[in-house]
């Protein structure tokens, strides 16, 4: 249940179950089969809109309330680090300010992508590096569905859960918080990371171009290259 977890964007239906199950959003529901003696067939469950849904997970996060007093320094921090540790710095292809609006039930992290494309690349990112910060986040990590933008751009929400502490005896649960804590605080007392190259401007449909400030080039799978350790 407390295990490091990050649902791609065909999964988000399934964080909105999980979420509501949690009670930071409505409260579960159970389909009724139908009667099978009147041969009617169940009727498939209706999409909800990436707006609608979206703003579903972003409003159960908010009202879960403020940052519980224990983590209240460490939080923010950590889920800020274990996003640059990701993503690395923004970008035209991906552009954020990578500032985290924290409560009790996890942080926000909002980002704009330029393409479908380098969705992908971001959620590659995130899942497919061994060394991505987002795994070492002591809970589980979603992406909003992508809304579409005024502008044409794609924005989602990078989200951060908190996992709850379970019912456990006293001393089980303190140990809970403690390695919470602890895991939180190694990600926010790690040492700063060398800058990251910076992504040249280009179409999702070729390889992006990295240039160092020396000028050399290189080409990355991900619209931000992870910050070396």
């Amino acid at each position: 249940m407390h295990r490091r977890l990050l649902r791609r964007a065909s999964s988000v239906s399934v964080l909105s179950g999980l979420l509501s199950c949690l009670g930071l959003l409505s409260s579960c529901a159970t389909l009724e089969p139908a009667d099978q003696s009147l041969g009617a067939p169940t009727a498939p469950p209706v999409p909800i809109p990436p707006e609608q849904e979206s703003a579903r997970i972003k409003t159960g996060i908010k009202s879960s309330g403020p940052v519980a007093a224990e983590l209240a320094d460490v939080l923010k921090p950590a889920a800020e680090q274990a996003f640059r540790e990701t993503f690395g710095v923004s970008s035209d292809a991906a552009k954020f300010s990578g500032e985290a609006s924290c409560f009790l039930g996890g942080c926000l992290i909002d980002v704009s992508y330029s393409s479908s494309c380098f969705v992908s690349r971001a959620e590659r990112a995130a899942v497919g590096v061994p060394t991505s910060g987002m795994f070492k986040w002591p809970g589980a990590i979603y992406k909003t569905p992508s809304v579409k933008g005024a502008d044409g751009r794609l924005n989602v929400t990078w989200v951060f859960l908190v996992s709850a502490t379970p019912k456990l005896p006293d001393d089980q649960g303190q140990q809970f918080k403690a390695r919470q804590r602890a895991r939180l605080d190694a990600l926010v007392q790690k040492k700063p990371p060398v800058a990251p190259l910076v992504i040249v401007p280009d179409t999702c449909t070729d390889k992006p171009i990295l240039r160092s400030p020396a000028g050399s080039t290189t080409a990355p799978a991900n619209p931000n290259n992870p910050v070396a350790k």
